[in-house]
């Protein structure tokens, strides 16, 4: 489990960050292992960062092309798409090089490795990919992530980042996410965690699977789409079925494996691959 440590400026490898990453206001950046090691996921990239750290020039300075949308808004959604972006971008499968703390190790602090080319907002606002390649990006809080592999023997990949949900935005999420099975089999679990951070986790999820197969799927559906059936919190897995037919390799009745972490103790990590 990673914890990221707000006042670091470190890489993996224990070197300092180089200059222009810390004038982008990245804190720290690091391998962060998702536990799928049994179809092949290479970690994903995590970002700590200070929003009031960052600044547009940031863009320019690492060569990320920012879209107009972006460009049109507030500084909070300039520094989620930059992260994100900047963690694609050196996600360990985008890479000819090593991933990340690698690369820094073998080139100098001074110098940031190679990144990969530009990682385009699609019409849906999905992250487009290089052919070849399947990916996600995700961004909560202080934090950004992202993970890319090869796609010939992974149809998709969801990553998910979401801070503790709060008791004023509780009920609404429960109404939109959970069915009352759903919500009892919460309850049934909240000694081993905080009930808002089970709500976390199972919202969390059922995003990393819309994430996951949105590609596949080609449409937008609802969080009843999918049913939690467990949720291992020792394990750090979750088991879905879904109530309808979203594609041919997703019919009704097919029950699916997800995984969560914990980031910090407000912040959890879910990950869907198939």
């Amino acid at each position: 489990m990673s914890h990221p440590d707000p006042d670091a400026a470190t890489a993996p490898t224990g070197l300092p960050l180089p200059a222009e990453w810390r004038a982008s206001g990245v804190l720290d950046v690091r391998a962060l292992d998702l536990d799928w090691a049994d179809v092949g996921l290479p970690p994903a990239t995590l970002i700590a960062y200070d929003v009031e750290a960052f600044g547009v020039s940031a863009f320019a300075r690492h060569g990320i092309d920012m879209p107009g949308s972006i460009e049109r808004s507030v500084k909070k959604r300039q520094a989620e798409f930059f992260m994100g972006r900047l963690a694609a971008g050196y996600a360990p499968h985008t890479l000819s090089a090593p991933p990340v703390g690698a690369a820094l190790a073998a080139k100098g602090a001074s110098d940031p490795p190679t990144r990969m080319k530009q990682i385009p907002i699609g019409p849906s606002r999905q992250p487009v990919w290089p052919a070849g390649t399947v990916g996600s990006i995700t961004h909560a809080g202080r934090y950004a992530a992202a993970v890319a592999t090869s796609a010939a023997n992974i149809t998709g990949i969801g990553i998910d980042i979401e801070c503790r949900i709060g008791p004023e935005t509780r009920q609404s999420v429960e109404d939109t996410v959970l069915n009352p099975a759903e919500k009892a089999l919460l309850h049934a679990l909240s000694g081993d965690l905080p009930y808002e951070m089970l709500l976390t986790i199972a919202f969390s999820a059922k995003e990393s699977f819309f994430k996951g197969s949105f590609a596949t799927v080609g449409t937008y559906f609802n969080f009843d789409a999918v049913d939690i059936k467990a949720l291992d919190i020792p394990g750090g897995t979750l088991q879905i079925v879904l109530n309808r037919s979203l594609a041919a390799g997703l019919p009704e009745g097919k029950a699916l494996t997800l995984r969560t972490q914990c980031i910090d103790a407000d912040t959890v990590l879910t990950s869907f691959v198939w």
